[in-house]
């Protein structure tokens, strides 16, 4: 056995049992399908097994990897408990500075790795992703491997880890989807801000949880009503960010208009969220029509490497944002 004790070791010489090299044939393509479950932490390594739906962090954050000096190392031995409270070790103390790619890599992955719940009177457990009890038989394996469905995940799915939008938002949208972005209600349930008021900072009137800022706070109601119209009713109206994303459908828009609004429902999300942090942290005041235009620009950034947007600039899409969503006649 190898990767302490998971995984058992290639065979390497030309002659040996074929049975088991007929079995280990298809073994990468068991392990994309199995994730494991944290408890102790002291059999799962930080950075190259899959403990995060999305990944390995060696794959999600390879420039970050390459730096590491501690690749090996487990989750529990990463996590280090002092006076200061938690902190991890990455093994990414080197001299020099972080480069721009770098430091976005490690902006992505640090709210990752600090969600780590680590259960010391529990074992680690690999669980297998073809099965809703997380537990592996050979009858649903066959089912799903015939099928091609042995990777298939339950969730996040394609709209949220999309590359219709960079990775730091497929991120954002899978903690806010599980309730875990940093508002006053998450943090002061944590402990982390005992002392601050829980309200909304938008509207000072409701507790900020994920889905009222996101998606119930009257101070941007407008946002979704000018973005969304009539079809706020079907579309936004939902109990929660994840309802919201899982339920987006597209529409019969031009070639551009559907580009845009395959986007759409990210850029919102993650532009409300920017406005907010500017306001908590930078003390810059919310105003509606720089978020709407944000969220245009973000929007098109996002799209415009398609190629029905080759003669298209930021100014027409700020201006004439109606435009792109009308059918021609």
């Amino acid at each position: 056995m190898a990767d302490l004790g998971w995984r058992t070791n290639q065979p390497k010489q030309n002659h040996g049992v074929s049975l088991w090299r007929h079995i280990y044939s298809i073994s990468d393509d068991f392990f994309k399908s199995c994730q494991f479950k944290i408890g102790k932490g002291d059999k799962i390594r930080l950075w190259e097994d899959k403990w995060h739906v999305q990944g390995p962090l060696s794959v999600l954050f390879p420039k970050l990897y390459n730096l590491s000096t501690s690749k090996q190392i487990s989750i529990k031995d990463a996590k280090l408990s002092g006076n200061d409270g938690v902190s991890w070790d990455l093994g990414l103390l080197h001299r020099r500075r972080f480069y721009d790619n770098e430091i976005s890599e490690l902006t992505s992955l640090l709210p990752m790795v600090e969600n780590i719940n680590v259960d010391p009177e529990v074992d680690d457990a690999l669980i297998w992703l073809g099965d809703k009890r997380g537990i592996f038989s050979v009858k649903a394996a066959y089912s799903n491997y015939n099928q091609g469905n042995l990777q298939s995940v339950a969730f996040p799915n394609s709209k949220v880890w999309s590359h219709a939008w960079p990775h730091r938002v497929g991120f954002f949208l899978w903690q806010a989807c599980l309730g875990r972005l940093p508002t006053m209600t998450n943090l002061h349930q944590r402990r982390t801000a005992t002392t601050q008021s829980i309200l909304c900072k938008l509207c000072n009137n409701s507790d900020e949880s994920v889905d009222h800022l996101l998606l119930h706070c009257p101070a941007i109601s407008s946002i979704w009503s000018y973005f969304c119209g009539g079809l706020i009713g079907t579309t936004v109206m939902l109990t929660s960010v994840r309802d919201f994303i899982s339920n987006w459908r597209s529409h019969n828009h031009p070639a551009q208009g559907k580009q845009l609004w395959k986007r759409l429902p990210a850029a919102i999300l993650w532009g409300v969220w920017k406005a907010r942090n500017a306001l908590t942290f930078s003390g810059k005041q919310f105003k509606v029509r720089d978020v709407i235009r944000d969220i245009k620009i973000d929007t098109f950034n996002w799209a415009k490497s398609s190629p029905c947007f080759r003669n298209v600039d930021t100014s027409t899409i700020i201006v004439g944002w109606e435009n792109f969503f009308l059918n021609p006649h």
